[in-house]
């Protein structure tokens, strides 16, 4: 399926009802890695109906937005909740394969999706729980919602999400003890209901290494002995019991790349130590010749997307909507109806099913 979708649109601008099939085919089954090609793009467009009347298929320059429809065979309607469902797959997907940023991004775009009403789905409520976990574990502390999110889902994320907000504030701010006594009270049931115990493992787990790695504002090298004594688990709530196992979290957290240092034995009576390095070297002028062309090339290949989408919004009685109540002090309240105009294109059908109220 991924070389069909390939071959129909091999930039996968485009959306389609296939997409949802192949990656719900590769989580379920656990079978993530011939869909990364598909998964690991971002789609922007998401497919129309008809495509105008004088259209000709057999233009090998037409976009893909123009012979991706319902009509022409390539993918069913596609419905709000599909678009977010899809999202969410895939961050689990990223989940599976600990990529953290991809899954971080994924399910910013899913809490991000424009509600009728200011209101928040269930599916994006359980996408934010998803989200602050993985912001715990990706950058060592609780992710800020971005501002473009409508004040509706922000109170519903607030009220529904009490018990990550919880986690959240004990992994900023309290001891290993007490942020494993914050997932203790819970039980594990809770989280495993919550579809989200293997998460909170993971985020125990990184506790004590975001920790380790706030020890560089001070120290440019300690002794694993120090960061034995400095640091807990939140697995076990106390500190490790040798400095083997403090050397084999190191060794861990080097090959995985979070962190930029090298482990010193112990020599002439000093002890086995840390030496933080800078995050990252400087380029090569080569190097830097090279990363230079390859963003040259991904800015081209934005330049087709950016045209397409200036000629959408162009005849979108949607966008000139929302202009036209921009100049009249209206843009805001326009703007989210603009926003819902998808779900009436795509599906006729009521979209505030299963829906929770932001207000």
């Amino acid at each position: 399926m991924t070389t069909a979708l390939l071959r129909l649109e091999p930039s996968c601008s485009v959306l389609t009802s296939h997409h949802i099939a192949l990656v719900e085919l590769a989580y379920i089954t656990n079978n993530i890695e011939p869909a990364l090609p598909i998964i690991e793009k971002v789609a922007v467009f998401f497919p129309v109906s008809k495509a105008p009347t004088d259209t000709r298929l057999c233009d090998m320059q037409l976009p893909p937005t123009l012979y991706i429809t319902v009509d022409s065979g390539f993918t069913a309607k596609l419905t709000s909740r599909l678009v977010m469902q899809y999202d969410l797959l895939v961050a689990n997907c990223f989940v599976q394969l600990r990529s953290w940023e991809r899954a971080f991004d994924a399910l910013e775009r899913l809490i991000s999706y424009p509600t009728k009403d200011q209101a928040c789905s269930k599916i994006m409520s359980e996408g934010y729980n998803k989200w602050v976990l993985v912001g715990l574990i990706l950058n060592g502390k609780t992710p800020s919602l971005p501002s473009h999110i409508w004040s509706g889902p922000q109170k519903a994320f607030a009220t529904l999400g009490k018990p990550y907000a919880s986690i959240a504030n004990a992994f900023d701010t309290k001891t290993a003890a007490e942020l494993k006594a914050e997932f203790e009270s819970l039980g594990p049931q809770f989280w495993s209901d919550e579809g989200n115990l293997g998460l909170m493992n993971y985020v125990l787990a990184h506790y004590q290494r975001w920790k380790i790695l706030d020890l560089r504002r001070v120290y440019t090298k300690i002794s694993l002995e120090q960061i034995r004594m400095l640091t807990q688990s939140a697995e076990t709530g106390a500190a490790l019991g040798t400095e083997a196992k403090v050397l084999e979290l190191l060794q861990d957290m080097i090959a995985g790349g979070m962190l930029s240092g090298k482990v010193v034995p112990a020599a002439d009576g000093k002890p086995a130590h840390l030496v933080f390095l800078p995050p990252a070297e400087r380029l090569s002028e080569a190097a830097f010749a090279a990363e230079m062309l390859r963003t040259s090339q991904r800015i081209q290949a934005l330049a087709p997307l950016i045209n397409i989408t200036n000629d959408r919004l162009g005849t979108s009685r949607d966008y000139v909507r929302f202009l036209a109540g921009q100049q009249n002090g209206k843009g805001k309240g326009v703007l989210a109806e603009a926003l819902m105009a998808f779900d009436s294109q795509i599906e006729d059908e009521d979209l505030m099913t299963g829906l929770v109220s932001g207000h």
